[in-house]
């Protein structure tokens, strides 16, 4: 087995065949742990790049299967994973958030609300924010064309927008309508590089904006880099 960080991977059974190599794991760590980055052959390369292994069974809290190519029957399989994400605990950690003075933000770059239209948050525009690890939102959004929609881009990995609230000029509050998490790849396959989310609210008038808004968010997800390697003997 291998371990790092908290999370232990644990082999369970790798089968071979003359089409595909199975390879059966079992997760160990936090509450919602999940693994991000598809598993590499150890020692094995395609074209100068490392092979991967797609999960073709399991999830949350099961065994997980991952599909290789054939591999030697003879040979000792080493497999390793590089990212694992574990999910913010309910109702755990001190809710960040930020206020932004959209009103002079939308003037500044001439957004009226209209869908497709964009904005950058610059650090001049966040006027207040929570002590510990703000949020840093780097941009503004009106996604649709035909729902009074506004999104929020902001760094991190925030797997979900359970907490997520918008508080307008007047006070009220405007649940989030959806929300959603990207990462990069270096150049290895490698996930988890330069993490960024958003989140969307629906108003119903575009006046509604325009004054100081706070933007609050739960704790993000934690994305966890190592080198976890489990090895299995014929």
């Amino acid at each position: 087995m291998a371990a790092a960080q908290g999370i232990t991977v644990r082999p369970l059974s790798a089968t071979r065949s003359t089409t595909e190599t199975l390879v059966t794991v079992a997760l160990e760590g936090p509450p919602g742990i999940e693994q991000l980055a598809l598993p590499s052959l150890v020692g094995a390369s395609v074209n100068g790049g490392p092979v991967f292994g797609p999960r073709i069974a399991g999830g949350p809290g099961e065994p997980l299967t991952f599909s290789f190519p054939p591999t030697d029957f003879a040979a000792p399989l080493e497999i390793q994973f590089t990212e694992f994400i574990a999910s913010p605990a309910a109702g755990g950690g001190a809710a960040r958030w930020v206020e932004i003075r959209l009103d002079s933000l939308l003037a500044r770059q001439g957004v009226t609300g209209k869908g497709g239209e964009q904005a950058a948050v610059d650090a001049s525009d966040m006027v207040r924010a929570s002590d510990d690890e703000p949020l840093i939102v780097t941009g503004i959004g009106f996604p649709s064309p035909s729902v009074k929609l506004i999104a929020f881009t902001l760094a991190g990995y925030f797997p979900g927008a359970d907490g997520a609230t918008l508080t307008i000029a007047d006070g009220s509050k405007l649940p989030p309508s959806g929300s959603g998490s990207q990462t990069g790849s270096s150049p290895t396959g490698d996930i988890g590089q330069g993490a960024s989310s958003f989140v969307t609210f629906r108003f119903t008038d575009f006046a509604q904006l325009l004054g100081t808004v706070r933007l609050t968010f739960a704790e993000p997800g934690s994305i966890l880099h190592d080198r976890w390697k489990v090895g299995f003997t014929p």
